[in-house]
């Protein structure tokens, strides 16, 4: 399992714009293949800043998505709505004894 998380830092004037998209992605987000789940956190201390926090079986089914239309269409939209280069990081949790 992987998570992948997105912060995205948006122009103050698209913050409730994102939040209506997300919610309208999110349940589609959720029925592709190997999506375990996905949030979207609001920053305590910076009110134009987002994060996405999604868990995937695999790092394919993480490419898969990013490869998808709904995916494509999604960031085609939001990549407008940045003021600042968005940081996606993946993860890989570390097996405990």
């Amino acid at each position: 399992m992987i998570t992948r998380i997105v912060r995205m830092t948006f122009h103050p004037e698209f913050i409730e714009a994102f939040i209506e998209q997300f919610s309208t992605v999110q349940p589609k987000i959720l029925q592709m293949k190997g999506c375990q789940g996905v949030e979207l956190f609001h920053d305590s201390k910076y009110d134009n800043i987002m994060t996405t926090i999604s868990h995937w079986n695999s790092e394919d089914d993480l490419n898969s998505y990013r490869s998808s239309t709904l995916f494509q269409d999604t960031w085609h939209t939001t990549k407008k709505m940045f003021c600042a280069k968005p940081v996606a990081e993946t993860y890989y949790k570390i097996k405990s004894h």
